[in-house]
């Protein structure tokens, strides 16, 4: 009796390590190095493993064994093949990771919309300023008398509004000397602040040339 569980207990180990072994050269030789994904399905892939296999041992592993659902080397095709269940998994994880892109761009888009619109007031707020100094106090800024075209404040101001352009380049933001305008995700290009709204400071950009570095 026990000759008999001993000899069965060894056909067993033998099988076992059999299986361990052409596990081994399938993983290791075969599946690492191949583009798995190349293939249309799982069955071709697992036509090509059997050739391979053939080719490297001259030992023969048919196509089916490596099918079968319950056999030790169907894990190995599932884990190296594009599976539905992973290719799910994978969609989920870019849907995720896109959804998290797009909540941040909002936040940045938003957070810019209000930055342009503080600056936007604190230039109109300073042509009006600069609208009274050039009538009230147009003498009291030079020695001789004779004005400049742009005040201190004017071109604090201007500076300003140029800086915070410049420093939206990334999200689209951009002066062409006459227009601010924002380039879409489209690549269509919407104007923001015309020539028109703010005609003092596009004059003085283009007159300082700052045209390049915007």
């Amino acid at each position: 009796m026990d000759k008999k569980v001993n000899a069965h207990d060894e056909m067993v180990l033998l099988k076992k390590k059999g299986v361990a072994a052409r596990k081994k050269v399938i993983e290791e030789d075969i599946l690492r190095s191949m583009d798995c994904d190349y293939y249309p399905n799982i069955t071709q892939l697992a036509v090509a493993v059997a050739d391979r296999y053939v080719q490297l041992t001259n030992d023969k592993i048919s196509s089916t064994t490596l099918l079968r659902e319950t056999g030790p080397y169907r894990t190995l095709l599932n884990r190296y093949y594009k599976t539905e269940k992973r290719i799910r998994g994978e969609y989920r994880n870019r849907e995720a990771e896109l959804e998290e892109d797009l909540l941040m761009a909002e936040l940045e888009l938003n957070k810019l919309r209000s930055d342009l619109a503080d600056a936007r007031k604190a230039l109109s707020k300073s042509h009006e300023e600069m609208d009274v100094l050039k009538h009230e106090n147009i003498n009291e800024r030079t020695a001789e008398g004779v004005a400049p075209e742009y005040s201190e404040n004017e071109i604090s101001a201007y500076m300003a509004m140029f800086e915070l352009v410049n420093a939206s380049n990334d999200f689209g933001i951009q002066i062409d000397g006459y227009n601010i305008t924002k380039m879409g995700f489209t690549g269509a290009s919407t104007v923001l602040i015309k020539t028109e709204k703010c005609p003092a400071f596009f004059k003085w950009f283009r007159e300082n040339k700052l045209i390049g570095e915007g």
